[in-house]
């Protein structure tokens, strides 16, 4: 997968030995903060999507609260 650069970017996550991670900093309709990132699959990984129908969700350093989705928070 690799990240995708959306209308709503707005930051840019750096990190040393990593890729650059656009994301969207924003209020959730809550008002809690949110992160959004937007991830494209390559046609190998959709395939790999389409025959087991998973996808997994790796947190590293402990388990926050998160939202996997195929739609944006920002789309009504």
């Amino acid at each position: 997968m690799k990240p995708v650069h959306t209308e709503t970017v707005n930051t840019i996550f750096t990190a040393e030995g990593c890729f650059d991670l656009p994301a969207t900093v924003m209020q959730s309709p809550g008002d809690a903060p949110v992160v959004e990132t937007c991830w494209e699959l390559s046609p190998e990984e959709l395939a790999v999507v389409q025959q087991t129908g998973k996808v997994y969700l790796s947190i590293v350093g402990g388990q926050p609260p998160v939202c996997l989705s195929v739609v944006s928070l920002q789309e009504p």
